[in-house]
C-alpha cells in the first residue's frame, strides 16, 4: 500500500448546517483518484459538551431530523468523548503521514464539510495541514460528470462510510474521464 495519496475525502455528521455547528463525528479517507488502491480510512467521535462550552451550536431542525433517523445509528454517532484538539491532532498526523504537498482535500460540497473543518482548526488556533488551493468539491465534479452514478454509503450518516462512498465516486468519475479521453485520442 502506498504511503502517500493524491486525495483525501472528509465527511462530518453534525447538529446543524453551519460551520459553527456541534460536530458529532468526522470521517476521512486517503485515496488515489486514478487507481483502485485500497483507501486508508479514519473515524473520530467528538465530545458534544466541550463544543457547547466553546459556543458551537445546535440547530433545532437538525436535532428534529436526527430524531427521525435510526436511533442506534444516532447513539453510535453521538456518543463521542474525543476533544477537538485530539481529533484534529489525529487528522493532522494522518495528513502528514499519507498526503503529499499536492494532495487534494475533497468534500461533498463547498459550504459544509470543509468550512466546518476550518472552523474547528480556527477554534484551537491552528493552521490547517492542507493548502487552500487544493480544495475540491465532489458536487461540482458530479454535476459536470452526469454520465457516472454516485455511490451510496453502506451505512448512511456514518462519516467514514460516507467519505469512502464519496471517494469511490471520485474514482469512478476519473476512470470514466480517462476512458473518454482515450476514445477521443
Amino acid at each position: 500500500m502506498p504511503q502517500n495519496f493524491t486525495d483525501c475525502m472528509i465527511d462530518f455528521e453534525t447538529m446543524g448546517p453551519t460551520p459553527d455547528s456541534v460536530v458529532l463525528q468526522m470521517g476521512w479517507c486517503f485515496f488515489n483518484r486514478k487507481d483502485n488502491e485500497k483507501p486508508v480510512g479514519f473515524r473520530r467521535m467528538f465530545c458534544q459538551l466541550e463544543q457547547k462550552m466553546l459556543g458551537r451550536t445546535v440547530t433545532p431542525s437538525t436535532a428534529d431530523w436526527w430524531e427521525t433517523q435510526d436511533q442506534d445509528l444516532f447513539q453510535r454517532v453521538s456518543s463521542g468523548k474525543d476533544e477537538i484538539e485530539d481529533v484534529l491532532s489525529d487528522f493532522t498526523a494522518s495528513w502528514q503521514k499519507h498526503a503529499i504537498e499536492s494532495t487534494w482535500l475533497w468534500s461533498n460540497g463547498p459550504a459544509f464539510d470543509e468550512p466546518i473543518l476550518v472552523s474547528l482548526y480556527n477554534s484551537i488556533e491552528q493552521q490547517t495541514p492542507w493548502k487552500f488551493w487544493n480544495s475540491r468539491c465532489l458536487r461540482t465534479l458530479k454535476a459536470t460528470s452526469p454520465f457516472v452514478a454516485g455511490f451510496r454509503a453502506s451505512e448512511a450518516h456514518d462519516a467514514l462510510n460516507d467519505a469512502l462512498a464519496q471517494a469511490k465516486t471520485v474514482r469512478a468519475i476519473y476512470q470514466k474521464l480517462d476512458e473518454l479521453k482515450r476514445e477521443t485520442n
